[in-house]
């Protein structure tokens, strides 16, 4: 455990390498600490280090495969390899485990409007707003992009 604290306190001053190195040490004593999968593929990830952060995710959700917030990171990472099948497959299952969290609903209306599916991300978008979601600008600027792509008149956010 005190590994993976320090390994957090690195991470949180984004020196990913030594927390890479803690998160790897917490998880040699003990290769059941799912947590420590979980941050040291968030490391990985952070680092650019795709491949190594997806087999993270991958490990830590073979120990605990009901953790939504991990199948969306690991979602991102795939995308950011341009395996955008498998990062809406992930999000999607994101979706299945927590299906009143606006967030994956916003994480997966960005992977459809990224990668040019139109009425799919407008739906994703219209789901997470429905939930109380607020958008980002650069979220908002691709979703009015969308609407306008297929015609779609602009929805008014809920107070």
């Amino acid at each position: 455990m005190a590994y993976y604290n320090r390994g957090n306190v690195y991470a949180n001053q984004d020196q990913f390498d030594v927390a890479i190195a803690d998160y790897s040490k917490a998880i040699e004593r003990d290769p059941t600490y799912t947590a420590a999968y979980f941050n040291r593929g968030y490391a990985h990830s952070d680092q650019g280090q795709l491949d190594l952060a997806i087999a993270d995710y991958s490990k830590g959700l073979t120990l605990d495969p009901r953790n939504s917030n991990v199948y969306n990171s690991r979602a991102y990472a795939y995308f950011a390899q341009d395996n955008v099948e498998q990062a809406i497959a992930d999000v999607t299952k994101a979706i299945q485990l927590a299906p009143d969290d606006p967030n994956y609903y916003d994480s997966r209306c960005e992977l459809y409007l990224k990668s040019e599916q139109w009425v799919l991300g407008v739906a994703d978008c219209d789901k997470a707003l429905s939930l109380g979601w607020e958008f980002s600008e650069m979220m908002q600027s691709l979703l009015e992009n969308a609407r306008q792509k297929i015609a779609i008149p602009t929805a008014t956010p809920r107070p």
